[in-house]
């Protein structure tokens, strides 16, 4: 009876600790150590125009002016 109880232990174990690897491998992106994990930069565009309340009162200021 002491042996099969530490097989089934083992056997318990082992699939634990197997499934813990394969949760770690699936979640390695997260920790960005994929080749792919870097900033994407091509995406942060500057704007053409500069902010709503400073675009409008330049705008505001240049048509009282003239």
């Amino acid at each position: 009876m002491a042996d099969a109880v530490k097989t089934a232990h083992s056997a318990a174990e082992a699939a634990r600790q197997a499934a813990v690897n394969a949760q770690e491998a699936a979640d390695a992106w997260r920790k960005g150590s994929t080749p792919n994990a870097g900033p994407v930069l091509s995406l942060s565009q500057a704007r053409e125009t500069p902010d709503g309340y400073n675009f409008n009162y330049d705008n505001l200021e240049n048509s009282l002016r003239d």
